[in-house]
């Protein structure tokens, strides 16, 4: 099974989602803040952690990016991500409580506001998980 990633600047939600995430019998996410970036080279993307420190991001081991759409840590919104994280092959779900609108525009595959990510883990997530991680498998 391939990771997922998981692009949230907001510390709460944040670790409310690795917990749920956990809960549901996930591996813990890769958590990223934001990124210096919004280039990759060799698929690897230069994120940011909560800290603002540097990490490195290889998109070849993730199946699914959740993003938040607001992202104030870095040099891009989430909307501005998501079109260069579907081109890298991962599934984008966008998780805002605002900005479903541009999240759409910029052609997330799912949008949610992330207070409904409980009930939507627990729900749909698992069969959107393995049918992303079966086309990563497939490289389609």
């Amino acid at each position: 099974m391939k990771d997922i990633l998981l692009i949230q600047d907001d510390r709460g939600v944040g670790q409310a989602t690795v917990r749920i995430l956990k809960v549901r019998g996930f591996a813990p996410p890769t958590w990223i803040a934001g990124v210096s970036s919004i280039e990759f080279t060799d698929n690897i993307l230069q994120g940011l952690d909560i800290n603002e420190s540097p990490v490195q991001v290889d998109l070849a081991k993730y199946a699914i990016a959740l993003v938040d759409g607001n992202l104030k840590i870095g040099v891009a919104h989430g909307w501005t991500l998501v079109p260069k994280l579907k081109k890298a092959g991962l599934l984008c779900i966008g998780m805002s409580t605002m900005f479903f609108a541009e999240m759409a525009a910029a052609e997330a595959d799912y949008v949610i506001d992330p207070m409904d990510f409980p009930a939507f883990s627990e729900g749909d997530f698992r069969q959107i998980y393995e049918r992303a991680c079966a086309q990563r498998k497939s490289g389609s």
